[in-house]
């Protein structure tokens, strides 16, 4: 009977010890302008990242599909680290192109790139703010187009209050208010 007993706590130790997730990798987190060419070129060689991802970086992606294109911005505002500082600087870039024809997907997954990478994306807008760049206003009329509900825009006026209540740097705390301001004088939560 103890022999027993110990080959099922053998085998309990066992298949507990096999269902251990094996060590992740630290990810590093720094925007793609901060990257050196070596750490790029790591990221780009990813077997994780998505081919639409890489085909928007090498310029070949087509925005004909929209099937391939709402497959590309999922894959941007993924809400995992994996490829973050490359897929947030080409959704960056595609903010900023001020190409119109997107505007359906960019009002649509401008919300969701800050509500997954909060933390990643107004560090970023509060560092370009301190630069005097005021990159952030970019995004303003697409979220405050995809934010036009009273309790939408509620929700995510509540959540980034309370993801940086504890923030201890005041300037990240101002670039909020500010950011929530802009959008609240660009339409956000009329409705």
């Amino acid at each position: 009977m103890r022999s027993f007993g110990f080959i099922l706590l053998f085998l309990c130790c066992t298949a507990a010890y096999a269902q251990q997730k094996k060590p992740q990798k630290k990810i590093v987190l720094k925007y793609w302008e901060d990257m050196s060419q070596k750490e790029r070129d790591a990221m780009l060689a990813d077997s994780t990242l998505s081919k639409d991802v890489l085909a928007l970086y090498n310029n070949a992606f087509v925005f004909t599909d929209s099937k391939a294109t709402t497959a590309l911005f999922k894959a941007l505002t993924w809400d995992k680290e994996n490829n973050l500082p490359l897929r947030f600087y080409l959704f960056n870039k595609l903010i900023a192109s001020g190409d119109t024809s997107l505007n359906k997907y960019l009002t649509e997954y401008s919300a969701k790139m800050l509500l997954n990478q909060t933390d990643f994306a107004v560090k970023y807008f509060n560092r370009e703010r301190l630069k005097k760049n005021s990159f952030y206003k970019k995004y303003i009329p697409f979220l405050a187009a995809d934010l036009d509900e009273k309790n939408e825009y509620g929700t995510f006026r509540d959540y980034l209050n309370y993801f940086f209540y504890i923030e201890k740097n005041d300037s990240i705390k101002q670039t909020v208010a500010i950011l929530l301001k802009e959008l609240e004088a660009a339409g956000a939560g009329k409705k």
